[in-house]
């Protein structure tokens, strides 16, 4: 019925904890009989199919049990029930042998016996699965012009359409300078241990617009006569008198705030949201195609490299130097040079945009001109940003919801 052979088959009898009902003696042997030794293993070529490694092994198995025993006439072929559909071939097919066709390699039969006859065959093999695959490395990230850059943070956070095409009206300016605000506001709100700079920008841009809308009053506006017949002028909140203040001064003023608004925004938001989206690469990149200054990189990569071990004394600093690029290099030749009429006339009245802070510029810096460099650093490092570092520090929930105001 099975082929075995004397030879192999054991001479003792089964232990008492092998012992069970379902065995059975065949021929005065302990059941189960011990098969030749090829029924084992067999050795062969990993074929191209799993069809053809099915019939394979069938043509093996049928040498170890009934295959052309017949009953009632008709052979019994034993070997096709434990094989075909076999669980156990199918998955070290699946897992090892279809990563391993042409060569050669051991098969195992592991034969589960009931009274009677086998009733299962689990398979294994010697053969090792492949390594798993190594990791795909990350895609690089999309790289982005400058202008790329810009152009998205137009679309994403700016979206204005000029009321003349080609031409920035008075109305324009204060709009572009409410969304700028809301963007700074945003950038900030979305990763508040990362951009000091952008909730500082926020407040700033903010103040800018109220400095925009009173230069407008002078300028475009309804600025009036003293009972005695005195020009009357709100400058920068002070009340002003005299000839030398008139409309020109407050059209000048309310241009020379909206383009520092405006040209700020377009020199640094985009490296936030450069950051934001592909990290320190993103701007690493940006220095490589020249489009970076050194400057504002290696500020930056002080911010990551704080962002990434904690540090959040790193952090500020790597913001605070950004906020002096942008008023010693951005602000001071595009505005400050450009109009230096103006900022005397308005230094003695210049607010803190930072809530709660309350120190004026010349408050702090007495007889200081509002356009030197070296006068307003000293205000802004001195006595401004340590204001906001406390507020953003020791406020968290406040600084979010004033924030949160001007989105």
């Amino acid at each position: 019925m099975y082929i075995y052979n004397r030879q192999y088959a054991t001479t003792k009898s089964v232990p008492p904890e092998r012992r069970s009902s379902s065995f059975t003696v065949i021929n005065g042997l302990s059941a189960p009989p011990t098969l030749h030794p090829r029924c084992n293993s067999l050795l062969l070529k990993v074929p191209g199919a799993y069809e053809q490694l099915e019939e394979a092994v069938m043509k093996w198995i049928a040498t170890c049990v009934q295959s052309r025993t017949k009953v009632r006439g008709v052979p019994v072929h034993r070997e096709r029930k434990l094989v075909i559909g076999n669980p156990s071939l199918l998955d070290i097919w699946n897992k090892v042998l279809r990563f391993r066709v042409g060569q050669e390699v051991t098969i195992k039969a592991e034969y589960g016996w009931r009274k009677g006859g086998v009733e299962s065959i689990r398979f294994t093999t010697t053969a090792l699965p492949p390594p798993p695959p190594k990791p795909s490395p990350p895609p690089p990230p999309v790289t982005r012009s400058v202008g790329q850059w810009r152009e998205l943070a137009d679309q994403k956070f700016i979206h204005y359409q000029r009321q003349i095409p080609g031409r920035l009206t008075d109305e324009d300016a204060k709009e572009l300078n409410r969304r700028i605000t809301a963007s700074y506001a945003k950038m900030y709100l979305s990763r508040p241990s990362v951009f000091k700079w952008a909730g500082m920008a926020a407040f700033a841009s903010a103040e800018v617009g109220r400095g925009m809308q009173q230069a407008w009053q002078l300028g475009f506006g309804d600025w009036g006569m003293s009972a005695g017949g005195t020009l009357l002028v709100w400058v920068g909140g002070l009340v002003k008198t005299g000839e030398s203040v008139g409309p020109m001064l407050g059209k000048k003023l309310f241009w020379a705030l909206s383009g520092g608004n405006r040209f700020v925004w377009w020199d640094i938001f985009w490296q936030h949201l450069a950051y934001q989206e592909q990290g320190i690469a993103a701007l690493v990149a940006a220095h490589k195609a020249g489009e970076l200054p050194q400057a504002n990189l290696l500020a930056w990569q002080r911010i990551d490299a704080g962002h990434q071990k904690g540090d959040v004394a790193q952090i500020w600093q790597g913001n605070s130097e950004l906020l002096r690029y942008e008023q010693e290099f951005v602000l001071q030749a595009q505005v400050y040079d450009r109009s230096r009429d103006i900022w005397p006339v308005i230094s003695d009245d210049v607010p803190s945009p930072i809530p709660g802070h309350g120190v004026k510029f010349t408050s702090y810096v007495s007889g200081g001109d509002i356009g030197d460099f070296k006068h307003r650093w000293k205000w802004i490092e001195e006595s401004m940003l340590p204001a906001w570092k406390s507020l953003e520090t020791n406020e968290p929930a406040k600084v979010r919801s004033l924030l949160l105001a001007l989105t």
